[in-house]
C-alpha cells in the first residue's frame, strides 16, 4: 500500500515537471516566433534581384510593420488583382501556418500568445477583407478625383 502511494506521488511529480518544461519550451518558441515575425520581409512584386536589394535596405529600415501596412504600402494607389491577392497571401502563408500551429499548442497549455503572434494571425485571416477595403478606397479616390475610373492601368 505504501509503495503504491509513493509510486503515485512520483508519477504526479514527474508529470508536473514535464508539463512545466513543455510550457517553458512553448513560451520560448512563442518569443522566437514573435521575433521572427517582426523581421519577415515585406511583400514585393519585383524580380528576385530587385527583392534581394530591397531586403538588404529593408533590414536597415525595419520594413515590415504588419500585414495591413504592407498591403497598403505595396499596392499604394493601385487596385489589387485576384492574382496579386493570391501572391500576397502566399507570401505570408508559411509564417501563418507556423504561427497558427504554435497558437494551438499554446492554447492547449493555457499560455497566452504574444500580441505580435495574435495580431499576425488575425491580420492574415482578414487579408481578403483588407484587399476589398483597399480596392474600394483606391477606386473611390480615382472616381472622386477624376470622375472616371479609366486612369488606373
Amino acid at each position: 500500500m505504501q509503495w503504491a502511494f509513493i509510486l503515485v506521488i512520483c508519477i504526479i511529480a514527474i508529470s508536473v515537471i514535464v508539463i512545466a518544461m513543455v510550457r517553458t519550451r512553448l513560451k520560448n518558441k512563442s518569443k522566437e516566433l514573435a521575433e521572427k515575425l517582426n523581421h519577415i520581409s515585406a511583400y514585393s512584386e519585383k524580380s528576385n534581384y530587385e527583392q534581394a536589394k530591397e531586403r538588404l535596405s529593408a533590414l536597415k529600415e525595419g520594413a515590415f510593420i504588419d500585414i495591413p501596412s504592407d498591403l497598403n504600402n505595396g499596392f499604394y494607389g493601385r487596385v489589387i488583382s485576384a492574382t496579386q491577392e493570391k501572391d500576397f497571401i502566399n507570401h505570408y502563408k508559411v509564417h501563418f501556418q507556423e504561427a497558427y500551429s504554435l497558437l494551438k499548442k499554446l492554447e492547449a497549455f493555457n499560455i497566452t500568445p504574444s500580441e505580435t503572434i495574435s495580431k499576425f494571425i488575425n491580420d492574415f485571416g482578414r487579408i481578403n477583407k483588407l484587399v476589398k477595403q483597399h480596392n474600394d478606397g483606391v477606386i473611390t479616390f480615382y472616381l472622386t478625383r477624376t470622375g472616371t475610373f479609366s486612369t488606373i492601368a
